[in-house]
């Protein structure tokens, strides 16, 4: 534990945690806390790639070897002090920075817009799986990836691809869906210097967040964006007797609301 100061004046608590492999959690609620933070606290952590770490290397396919139901591990839930049902989680995005040499995407059958899901039928073909592995060059500020002879260049932008707090009504939801209390949004801008509010459901709020991303578009059109694990620094504070009913955000530029919820249409 540290204190960081800025001239005389004392300005918050930094606090770490690195969880193990045991410690990733793949609902969003139905977990005890993994540590408490007062408002204020700044949090140094980690977080795993939405594969759950499970792709090696370029060749390997993740159909076969990321495990089921274990998609889009999350760090934490972290108990913020004050934090109660009707109140207002505040999440200040420090800094976000790629954990490993290499990002990962891939589309397969069943999954994304590009082809049919469980959910949608499409004319086409199902796609075929297929991995596009990155490098990261923290220098150049890019990450890039073989294409035949050309090699593709994409800017670095870190951010996180779920961040939540506990559902409200005591319910368990698997990682990969989308909510009211922010869960697996995909959204591009929760990203270095962005604040995310969250609506606090339960006592504690209970917050989580994982799913690394390193790059994408306006979304994940293939199901995927450039994935990877992060490490990660937020500072947590709770609005008191304020409500909001789905996640906003905020940034030097603008004001941001989500529509985080399923189906899409709604």
């Amino acid at each position: 534990v540290a204190i960081l100061f800025v001239g005389s004046s004392l300005v918050a608590q930094t606090v770490r945690y690195m969880p193990a492999k045991a410690d990733l959690k793949y609902t969003f609620g139905g977990h005890s806390p993994v540590m408490t933070l007062k408002p204020g606290t700044v949090l140094e952590t980690w977080t795993e790639d939405c594969y759950d770490g499970a792709v090696k290397k370029p060749d390997d396919i993740p159909s076969k070897v990321a495990p089921i139901g274990r998609d889009n591990p999350q760090t934490g839930p972290f108990f913020v002090e004050t934090a109660k049902p009707g109140d207002i989680l505040v999440v200040h995005i420090v800094n976000l920075q790629p954990a490993k040499d290499h990002g990962i995407s891939s589309h397969y059958p069943g999954f994304g817009t590009l082809t049919s899901t469980e959910y949608t039928a499409l004319l086409s073909p199902p796609l075929q799986e297929k991995l596009w592995w990155y490098k990261v060059d923290t220098k150049k500020n890019v990450v890039s990836t073989s294409i035949g002879n050309r090699t593709i260049e994409i800017p670095l932008s870190p951010f996180l691809g779920c961040i939540a707090t506990a559902p409200q009504r005591g319910e368990v939801r698997w990682t990969v869906t989308p909510e009211a209390y922010g869960g697996n949004m995909d959204y591009w801008e929760v990203k270095k210097g962005a604040t995310v509010y969250l609506p606090v459901n339960v006592d504690g709020a209970l917050l989580q967040f994982g799913d690394g991303h390193l790059a994408q578009g306006e979304g994940e059109v293939i199901g995927t964006a450039v994935e990877s694990s992060l490490n990660v620094t937020v500072r947590v504070d709770v609005i008191k007797g304020r409500s909001i009913a789905w996640p906003r955000l905020e940034n030097d530029e603008y004001i941001m609301t989500t529509g985080s919820y399923r189906p899409l249409e709604d």
